[in-house]
């Protein structure tokens, strides 16, 4: 991808995460090119900007088509795609 703006390294998800994505009929690589590309979802302006900064670990928080949060965060070379807690 020519226009990422996030290198995603080794890629972990969690079961938890992999089996909301497919009870929503999607796939884990929608919300992966969506973080890589620079659409943090719904974060807040602070966390939106330290992201655009590239300080610290860059989150993005989307949801499924079935309404469950899914986070992306992208830190030291691993990128692990997680239901928050």
């Amino acid at each position: 991808m020519n226009d990422a703006k996030v290198s995603l390294g080794q890629v972990i998800v969690t079961p938890a995460a992999q089996f909301a994505v497919e009870q929503a009929h999607q796939r884990v690589d929608e919300f992966l090119e969506r973080h890589q590309a620079g659409d943090w979802g719904d974060v807040d302006e602070h966390t939106r900007r330290l992201n655009e900064e590239g300080l610290g670990p860059i989150l993005s928080v989307h949801e499924t088509c079935a309404g469950e949060a899914l986070w992306v965060v992208t830190e030291n070379g691993t990128t692990t795609v997680f239901l928050p807690i």
